[in-house]
């Protein structure tokens, strides 16, 4: 069964990126998904080796062409349950202070039919990854668990939107948005477009 905490999906690409960033004193604040160029996969190793993880801020962005990457079905692969695993596409942004409200993940896809996407943001990720269970570690880690999660179907091709409602978090550093896809016995694809100005992914906190 799907968990959700509340789930929208708009059909249609965006033509326009979300207006201007939020002001000081505005209700709301969009951090928009930022990459390293238009396939953004390529650069996933360096991502793993030292946590140089693709970046979130309230910088509109303007590109004509935007960056993409591909949201791996691991299937038996790494661990997905970390606050930040390098092998997976994540987001890191500056945030400090306490929270309280409502957020919107806005992203789009391409997709394959029926498949599922998992959707968490964290405050103050570290990278950290649950290793309970693992053979050979006698003290096992225990990664920090996501102030929002939510399991969806992407759109095919068009606008996935996810709204989490009664948020709450307090952060020193910083949020983190990370996307996966969950262990399934078929194989599934999605791949997000983000940071130009027709495909402005992005997430926004409203209080």
């Amino acid at each position: 069964m799907k968990k959700f905490l509340g789930l929208a999906l708009v059909s249609g690409l965006l033509a326009a990126s979300f207006g201007a960033s939020a002001t000081a004193g505005a209700s709301s604040t969009t951090y928009f998904l930022h990459g390293r160029g238009p396939v953004a996969e390529s650069y996933i190793n360096e991502t793993w080796l030292d946590d140089a993880y693709m970046s979130m801020d309230t910088t509109e962005p303007t590109a004509a062409e935007p960056s993409s990457i591909f949201v791996t079905n691991y299937m038996r692969g790494p661990n997905t349950d970390c606050d930040g695993n390098g092998l997976l596409p994540v987001w890191r942004g500056d945030y400090v202070g306490k929270f309280k409200g409502t957020v919107t993940v806005t992203l789009h896809t391409i997709a394959t039919p029926a498949t599922d996407l998992v959707v968490s943001l964290y405050a103050d990720g570290t990278g950290t990854c649950s290793s309970a269970g693992t053979p050979g570690v006698t003290e096992p880690t225990e990664a920090p668990k996501p102030v929002a999660t939510a399991t969806v179907t992407p759109a095919t091709n068009g606008v996935t939107e996810v709204t989490f409602k009664k948020v709450k978090f307090k952060a020193l550093s910083n949020a983190l948005l990370q996307l996966n896809v969950p262990n399934l016995s078929s194989p599934g694809q999605v791949r997000v477009l983000f940071d130009s100005a027709a495909y402005p992914s992005g997430v926004t906190f409203s209080k």
